[in-house]
């Protein structure tokens, strides 16, 4: 299992898939194929079919085959979906994107707080005028 979750959060951070890992991946969901494991299996299968190398491993046909009935019976959505996939330079890009607000956006911040707390000091040092009531 620690394979398949490592898997995935490489897949939505766009890695690389090792060459290795395409065997394991395929030796875990046969074995929970064969434990009845369905949603692990289609899982493995989905992830499975995002390498280029495990397309051309024949034992994953069948596989194939029963993980897309499964998903079309039992209404499964596939992980490998849940996050948008960016690869590494996009995601430094948004970082540095973020430095360059993120700086203007807690000197705003503070810059409010100081002027509420101000406006609050004032207000209680210097009660509003009452109006008196003569008309001129």
């Amino acid at each position: 299992m620690d394979g398949l979750v490592g898997q995935l959060v490489g897949h939505w951070l766009g890695e690389p898939h090792h060459s290795g890992i395409t065997q394991l991946l395929l030796d875990l969901a046969n074995q929970c194929d064969a434990a009845g494991f369905q949603l692990v299996t289609v899982q493995v299968v989905d992830l499975l079919r995002c390498t280029s190398e495990a397309l051309s491993a024949p034992a994953l046909a069948d596989l194939i085959e029963r993980s897309s009935k499964l998903r079309a019976q039992q209404g499964m959505v596939a992980m490998t979906e849940w996050f948008a996939r960016q690869e590494r330079w996009e995601r430094q890009l948004a970082a540095l994107a973020k430095l360059n607000t993120s700086d203007k956006g807690a000197d705003n911040s503070a810059a409010q707080s100081r002027l509420i707390s101000e406006l609050g000091r004032l207000s209680a040092n210097n009660p509003p005028a009452r109006a008196t009531g003569c008309a001129s």
